[in-house]
């Protein structure tokens, strides 16, 4: 299996292993999506209480958990594309 097979299997969920392949792909693969700004990011309260304003993806400065930048991921993941 090539890693690109791997990948496509696990966001379709085909890997009988509860998830975890979906989820550590989704986390370890993608980079955070989203800029400062952007109110789609789940990071945005954290950033935004932490006073920052520099334009910089979300997740550099800040530390989401792991299961947050997932769902974040996944949602962006099943948005549509930003023309």
């Amino acid at each position: 299996m090539t890693n690109q097979e791997m990948l496509i299997a696990a966001l379709n969920g085909e890997i009988d292993d509860g998830g975890a392949s979906w989820e550590a792909w989704i986390y370890y693969s993608i980079k955070c999506p989203y800029f400062s700004g952007d109110r789609r990011c789940h990071c945005y309260p954290i950033y935004y209480r932490m006073g920052k304003t520099e334009k910089v993806r979300f997740c550099e400065g800040v530390e989401p958990t792991r299961e947050l930048c997932v769902r974040c991921k996944a949602e962006w993941l099943e948005s549509e594309v930003d023309e």
